[in-house]
């Protein structure tokens, strides 16, 4: 087997070692196992925060002043995959400690997951939009509009 070289990107340590003291081993952790998971995984930064592609987004952590998370980016499709892969996206957001993680092969097999939509092509399907409630104009307001030529203007 032809192992792949991880493709680092040097932001990312900056990131790490910009985190509180808290946060490094856990950062730390997340990066090894994506590396782990998916041997040449490129990394990059989205949104200011350290992200991860295969075949396009796979997630990314990001560091806060009392905890971490770990996003998967198609969050809504792997959820839907079974409650296992559902517990481990939640266990994901709110991170305190190397503790609070959850097992390496039940992350390892979302990823694993992520990956495989990833190379199929497949996309999470977008929430559709709720068109906004129409609203009335107050009797009053319209009132007041009616006296007034600049109010009407702006």
């Amino acid at each position: 087997m032809v192992r792949v070289p991880a493709i680092t990107d040097p932001r990312i340590d900056v990131y790490i070692a910009n985190a509180a003291a808290y946060a490094q081993p856990i950062l730390i952790e997340l990066r090894a196992r994506v590396h782990s998971a998916c041997p040449g995984v490129v990394e990059t930064i989205k949104w200011r925060a350290p992200s991860f592609e295969h075949h396009g987004f796979l997630g990314g952590f990001a560091a806060f002043k009392n905890y971490c998370s770990f996003m998967f980016w198609q969050e809504r499709a792997l959820a839907a995959e079974g409650p296992e892969k559902q517990a481990v996206i939640e266990q994901c957001d709110k991170i305190t400690t190397l503790q609070d993680l959850p097992g390496k092969g039940a992350f390892r097999k979302v990823l694993k997951l992520a990956m495989k939509r990833n190379e199929a092509g497949q996309k999470q399907k977008r929430v559709p939009k709720k068109k906004p409630a129409k609203l009335e104009m107050p009797e009053a307001f319209a009132a007041a509009l009616a006296k007034d030529r600049l109010a009407r203007q702006h």
